[in-house]
């Protein structure tokens, strides 16, 4: 009977999140507020660049001094990878001129230097631990407007 009792008390503790992580990602050098940010999270390099874990759309309404800021909640605590798209025409995808240099923004996490090709995946991982990690990514724009 005590038993019985106390299930629903066990049942509520199974379900709380474990390790609850917070990533506040901010984003700068945002050139404009037409369109939106699309934040692509890996947490394998099998996924990357083409088929993210987790894809987050950002708004730009609260951009302000070139900076937005968001919060992606629910990731496991472990190591991941972040690549960004600034989506200004709301295509969903990378515009590219005539010989493939990026008409849209771009970053990643750690903020690697870029070429003419994607950086490899090892420069981009950063942990997530429990509570609060943060992160900063730059846009690269290669075309001006």
């Amino acid at each position: 009977m005590k038993l019985i009792a106390l299930l629903p008390i066990l049942l509520i503790g199974m379900s709380a999140p474990q390790n609850p992580t917070v990533l506040e990602v901010t984003i700068n050098q945002v050139r404009s507020t037409k369109g939106q940010i699309l934040l692509s999270v890996y947490s394998d390099p099998a996924q990357y660049p083409y088929k993210p874990f987790r894809t987050c759309p950002v708004s730009k309404d609260s951009l302000k001094n070139g900076q937005v800021k968001t919060v992606i909640l629910g990731l496991q605590p472990g190591t991941y990878a972040m690549g960004l798209l600034d989506d200004e025409n709301l295509s969903g995808d990378m515009e590219c001129n005539i010989i493939g240099i990026p008409k849209e923004g771009f970053g990643f996490s750690n903020n690697p230097r870029t070429t003419l090709s994607k950086p490899d995946y090892d420069k981009l991982i950063f942990n997530v631990g429990p509570g609060t990690t943060r992160i900063d990514i730059t846009v690269q724009y290669k075309l001006r407007k």
